[in-house]
């Protein structure tokens, strides 16, 4: 486990990618976990804790990772993939924790900019991940590290808005 830890560590600091992480069932399900973790971590914290809502954001990212792999035709990469994307979400939210408890309205703009800080780290991480789980350039891993956080957030604003049912 300490090995797979510090794979998440240079992933995290764009030093490696999801093929360095083992492509074993294990893998994920200690990511998912590890994820799981913190989102209820951060959810228990923050007070925002809506579960149905949380359960599909966390179906929705499996079945936009598949999805992307699926386009790209790189499906066999999905394990480390996921791995990768969940892991490294779990810490980066962990790390990011601090902020979110302190941005309470009206947010310093000192610490606006932290969590914009943070927002843009974890949009370069997630580059990096597609950049090398599509053997694309790390713009085209950003764009669709972009373009999947912006259909997330759209799709998470429409269920937790009142007329979305959330």
């Amino acid at each position: 486990m300490l090995e797979w830890l510090k794979v998440v560590v240079r992933i995290l600091l764009l030093q490696a990618g999801p093929q360095d992480l083992p492509a074993s069932q294990s893998s994920l399900v200690l990511s998912i976990a590890l994820y799981w973790l913190v989102v209820a971590i951060v959810s228990a914290g923050t007070g925002e804790a809506r579960g149905i809502s949380l359960l599909l954001s966390f179906v929705l990212q499996l079945v936009m990772v598949y999805a992307v792999l699926k386009i790209g035709n790189r499906t066999a990469r999905f394990n480390q993939t996921a791995s990768a994307v969940f892991a490294t979400a779990a810490v980066i939210g962990l790390i990011n924790l601090p902020l979110w408890l302190m941005a309470e309205p009206p947010i310093p703009a000192g610490l606006a900019l932290l969590i914009l800080g943070g927002l843009f780290w974890s949009l370069a991480v997630d580059g990096s991940i597609w950049r090398h789980a599509l053997d694309r350039s790390f713009g085209f891993g950003l764009s669709i590290a972009v373009l999947l956080f912006v259909i997330h957030f759209a799709m998470m604003q429409s269920i937790n808005s009142p007329a979305g049912g959330g």
